[in-house]
């Protein structure tokens, strides 16, 4: 109680100068005004510490805390329950068993009281046991679920990755957009070879007789093919990889560098290469001039 008059007389009303000592008691409400009447405050009893605390009239609500710390501890209690199935006893939060919930301990125990309704079928898929309702096992087409429906009916392709050399399956889908060449992102990071691409541009610039290195160090950057007689460098961008910002952020910094060493870039991409590949020596003449 000495904590709280200390707390209310530090508060000083801004019209009549005066601090919050006059007491009154209306409906087992104590209430603190100052002189003029205008600042006034009510000291009520928290719902879950029973400590007393100073409140605004207008602040009053049907459950009143001191402080957020008793709102949360307060509405988080939990009560003792008693599982209906297993007969184990188990805790839940108050607004939860207001609710109704509250009868079994867990799932497995809620859906053991359906298991004569239910039969077992293994997923066409992933091969996983699942349960489902006799009434509608005629209609279940044998998946756990869309993901392992819509991978059966997906169509795919056999490959076989350049970086490890094994064997995987990936979606005809997604070979038509340009993936399929490794099995998995560390196959490609590994890969120190050339790409299909560069393989077509490689062929068309040894039937051109031109000299070329490929893999060519510039700093920290590698280019796909340098011409040192004239000074150009080719990049293949492949149109997966080169689709996203980071990746054409990546590009746009290696051609700073690579111009400010005095070079000319030729970018071609991935289906620019497979449609049109005898332009090459077209665009290597308009570079070097």
């Amino acid at each position: 109680m000495e904590a709280l008059s200390a707390q209310l007389s530090s508060i000083v009303c801004g019209r009549c100068n005066t601090s919050l000592s006059e007491l009154s008691k209306e409906n087992n409400i104590i209430k603190y005004r100052c002189k003029c009447g205008r600042t006034s405050r009510i000291i009520l009893n928290c719902i879950h510490c029973q400590k007393q605390f100073p409140i605004l009239p207008y602040l009053i609500r049907k459950t009143n805390y001191c402080s957020q710390n008793c709102y949360w501890t307060g509405n988080n209690k939990k009560q003792l329950k008693t599982c209906q199935v297993c007969h184990k006893e188990f805790r839940i939060k108050s607004y939860l068993a207001k609710q109704g919930f509250g009868l079994y301990c867990s799932k497995k125990c809620w859906f053991s009281l359906f298991d004569e309704w239910k039969k077992k079928v293994k997923c066409r898929q992933c091969k996983k046991e699942f349960l489902v309702l006799r009434s509608v096992y005629k209609k279940n087409p044998g998946f756990c679920g869309k993901t392992c429906k819509d991978d059966f009916e997906r169509d795919y392709v056999l490959k076989i990755c350049q970086g490890c050399k094994q064997s995987f399956q990936i979606p005809r889908s997604d070979v038509s957009r340009g993936r399929g060449a490794f099995c998995t992102w560390e196959c490609f990071k590994k890969y120190k070879g050339e790409t299909s691409i560069e393989k077509l541009v490689r062929l068309e610039l040894i039937r051109l007789n031109e000299s070329f290195q490929q893999e060519a160090r510039f700093g920290r950057f590698r280019a796909d093919f340098f011409l040192p007689n004239k000074k150009i460098i080719i990049e293949c961008d492949g149109d997966y990889w080169h689709r996203d910002e980071k990746s054409k952020e990546r590009d746009k910094r290696k051609d700073a560098l690579l111009k400010e060493l005095g070079y000319k870039i030729i970018r071609i991409n991935e289906s620019e290469i497979r449609k049109n590949i005898s332009n090459l020596d077209i665009l290597i003449v308009s570079a070097y001039t």
